[in-house]
């Protein structure tokens, strides 16, 4: 899924010659805004900006014109954003606390970074490095975007089209339990917890030249994705949220419990968590967790050890028969 967030770039004006040929010049700012974020319909708790309630309140600005830097870590911001409102403050010209003006012919460099742990920048102040720690599941977002003066095309607007530096995960899961002879009543459900995937990485650094990830740390983390209730044999179930992943797994570790009931009763739970190592197919993304994926990773439970019931024989009668007599 990909972001779009949009530069409105000011023009730069030049007016008529006056009486004695000398040339007025009309500054004009650069602005910042036209922002658009894509919607999600995900009923989980969702992380990423394709959250439909979830807005980018600001980013992190960097930008040069011909190698000099004019903009260094800037925050410009979405003043007018609501909470509760996807669409708030986006088609609006958001807060820039520097001014800078455009030069015709003059080359831009524009670079925008959202939700880095940290950024490190090149003698001309670019970004270079994004540091990302997974705990903090915020989803950075980073586009280098350049102009030659004002751009011609777009009414002067220059797009960032961010692309997600992470990749995103959730769980489906299926009750394959047959409950076409059951007691009513007794409908076998299924509540999962502690539904982790216990290798995912904790930190690393993203290369903004290579768009690749420098993985920190190999100790592995555990990404919870929480739990899943009352699953029936009916409709596929998600986890209770989505979680954000460093990219780079070539397969996923997978740990959960799980509880069985009949209505409120437990009859069954797990002592020990139940594990599975899960390879990423090579037809998925090639085989290895990808930014800018999302990834459903499903399975199921389900009882198919029915109880049955025969009898192997009747009894023997006692012989002989014992004599009683009747007077």
């Amino acid at each position: 899924m990909k972001k779009y967030l949009y530069i409105a770039l000011a023009a730069a004006a030049l007016t008529s010659c006056s009486s004695d040929d000398t040339l007025d010049i009309q500054k004009e700012a650069i602005q910042f805004g036209n922002v658009f974020v894509g919607k999600s319909t995900r009923a989980a708790e969702d992380p990423s900006y394709s959250n439909a309630t979830k807005q980018i309140q600001s980013f992190q600005l960097y930008g040069t014109v011909k190698d000099v830097n004019i903009y260094n870590n800037v925050k410009v911001e979405n003043k007018t954003a609501a909470g509760a409102d996807d669409d708030a403050g986006y088609g609006n010209i958001w807060y820039c606390p520097v001014t800078q003006y455009w030069v015709d012919g003059a080359a831009y460099k524009f670079a925008a970074v959202v939700d880095a742990n940290s950024v490190t920048t090149d003698d001309k102040g670019m970004p270079t490095e994004l540091s990302y720690t997974a705990s903090g599941q915020k989803d950075m977002l980073y586009q280098l975007v350049t102009t030659t003066g004002k751009p011609a095309t777009n009414d002067g607007v220059v797009g960032f089209t961010f692309d997600h530096l992470l990749a995103k995960a959730k769980f489906t899961a299926s009750n394959t339990t047959d409950h076409t002879n059951v007691q009513n009543g007794t409908v076998y459900t299924y509540d999962i917890t502690d539904l982790k995937i216990t290798n995912t990485y904790a930190s690393a650094t993203y290369k903004v030249a290579s768009s690749g990830w420098d993985v920190e740390s190999a100790e592995p983390y555990e990404t919870n994705f929480g739990s899943i209730t009352g699953l029936t044999n009916g409709t596929p179930q998600e986890c209770a949220s989505e979680k954000l992943l460093i990219p780079g797994l070539t397969e996923i570790s997978v740990s959960f419990n799980y509880i069985i009931k009949i209505g409120t009763t437990e009859i069954y739970k797990t002592t020990t968590p139940v594990t599975k190592t899960v390879a990423i197919p090579s037809n998925v993304t090639g085989g290895k967790i990808t930014a800018n994926n999302a990834y459903n990773f499903s399975f199921s439970l389900g009882l198919d050890d029915k109880i049955d019931f025969t009898v192997t024989a009747a009894p023997a009668w006692e012989t002989p028969v014992n004599e009683v007599p009747v007077e």
